[in-house]
This record gives C-alpha cells, sequence and structure tokens, in this order.
C-alpha cells in the first residue's frame, strides 16, 4: 500500500485509485472503450442515450488521469510535481478534491511556501463542494486563528458539517470548540451550522451513505 510522509488524511479510493491496479485498469479501460466503439460501429449500441453517456466517460478521462497522477506524486513525496497537477486541475476544472489537496500542500509547506491564508482560501472553495475533509481543515483554522481571525463559533459550525458527512476527526472536534463558546455563542453557532448544513452538508441521495477515505 501507498504510505504517506504525513499523518493526515490521504485519500485513495477516489476514481478508482488504487495501487497495483492503475496500469491494469488503463489496459482494461482501453480495451473496453474499444469494444464500445465497435459495437457502435456495427449498430449494436446506437441509443442517444448510451451514446451521450460514453461521450461524457471519455470527457472525464484526462481529469481522473490528471488527479490520479498527483495523487501518486504526492504519496511518493514528488511535492512539486503533485502541486502542479493539482493547482491545474483545482483552478481549470474546479475540482474539489485537487482544492482540498492544494490546501494541504499550503498549510504543509509540501512542494510550495507554507500560506495558512492560502490554504484557508483553498479548504474554504473545498469546503463549499461538500467535501468534509476540507470543511474539518477549515475548522481546525478556524479553531487555531491560523490564514484568519480564530472565532470558535464558525470553527464549531464546519466541524458540524464536516459530521453530517459522517466524518470521524469532525466529530471529535466538535466537543472541543463547543467548550470554548458560552450559552449564547453556541446559539449562534448553532443557527450559523444549519445554514453551512444546508448549503453545504450532505444531499439527500447520499444523507446515509458514508463517505469513504483511507487512513481517516
Amino acid at each position: 500500500m501507498f504510505t504517506s510522509a504525513t499523518s493526515h488524511e490521504t485519500i485513495l479510493i477516489l476514481h478508482g485509485l488504487k495501487k497495483d491496479y492503475i496500469e491494469k485498469r488503463v489496459v482494461l479501460l482501453a480495451i473496453n472503450v474499444g469494444h464500445f466503439t465497435q459495437y457502435l460501429s456495427i449498430g449494436i449500441l446506437m441509443k442517444k442515450s448510451i451514446a451521450v453517456l460514453f461521450l461524457c466517460l471519455i470527457a472525464s478521462l484526462p481529469v481522473r488521469a490528471d488527479f490520479n497522477d498527483g495523487v501518486v506524486a504526492y504519496l511518493m513525496g514528488q511535492y512539486k510535481k503533485a502541486y502542479s497537477t493539482m493547482r491545474s486541475l483545482a483552478e481549470s476544472s474546479d475540482h474539489a478534491y485537487a482544492q482540498y489537496y492544494v490546501g494541504m500542500m499550503h498549510l504543509q509547506g509540501q512542494g510550495v511556501e507554507q500560506d495558512y491564508e492560502e490554504a484557508e482560501r483553498w479548504f474554504r472553495k473545498a469546503s463549499e463542494q461538500s467535501i468534509p475533509q476540507a470543511q474539518y481543515k477549515l475548522g481546525l483554522l478556524y479553531m487555531n486563528g491560523q490564514g484568519l481571525p480564530q472565532d470558535y463559533e464558525f470553527a464549531y459550525s464546519w466541524f458540524r458539517v464536516g459530521a453530517t458527512h459522517r466524518h470521524n476527526k469532525s466529530i471529535q472536534a466538535i466537543s472541543g470548540a463547543r467548550e470554548k463558546l458560552s450559552d449564547e455563542e453556541l446559539k449562534e453557532a448553532e443557527k450559523l451550522s444549519s445554514e453551512l448544513i444546508a448549503k453545504y452538508g450532505p444531499k439527500e441521495e447520499t444523507a446515509n451513505k458514508p463517505i469513504e477515505v483511507k487512513n481517516q
């Protein structure tokens, strides 16, 4: 199994990323695409809906491949390459998990200078795309006053949002943030939490599905 030089959460299952299977997936995909194209050519699969689905799959391949390359580079400690790949995806494709990784690398100073303000910016972008790992990290920045003014209400609220995704670290962090709040502050934090959860919590179709993340 790939290992990371850091102890923070490492997302390994996105887009089917698995050690020892990446090359096999590429080969199998090429074969499957070849068969699919052949079937189309002989008129077996000519329904418009399937054709559109096929085109969408082909269009998404470069982004998925680039993201997987970035994850592999990160896990191998090739941080400059990982940062370049993730930053490009984060900006050009608005890729939520790439934004999370860019935030992590700014937070840790991996492949780029440590910059808490930049970490906050990218964690917020990913958080607003409902990525619980980023929501937890954003809560920590608020908790510690790194990259932005210290604010326990916002820290509590972002931990609460992450917790709705069944994110273990967010769940565990809630009590620590709650202890910092007065009764009145807690009431305000609960109102803020409700607003953020409505926007960035799990959607109905995924509300009962746990988020699968390795090394959590």
